[in-house]
């Protein structure tokens, strides 16, 4: 990341997810399908090391995910 970075308005809601997320170990974190939100969710990925399913609308017991595409 940039110095520019922390300009922008969803650098801080990555920086609380991140930490959130380090200090519980989800199996999973959801995010609403904005516009703010599938940013939040790239950055979020790259910064876990980790996968990204997009618009998903339902996840089932077994957290088998379904896509609306």
């Amino acid at each position: 990341e940039s110095a520019e970075a922390a300009e922008y308005l969803v650098t801080p809601q990555v920086d609380v997810l991140e930490k959130l997320a380090g200090s519980v170990s989800p199996a999973a974190v959801l995010v609403p399908a904005s516009t703010d939100g599938k940013e939040i969710a790239g950055r979020l990925a790259i910064r876990l090391d980790s996968g990204l399913l997009s618009e998903v609308v339902d996840i089932d017991g077994e957290g088998v995910a379904s896509h609306s595409l």
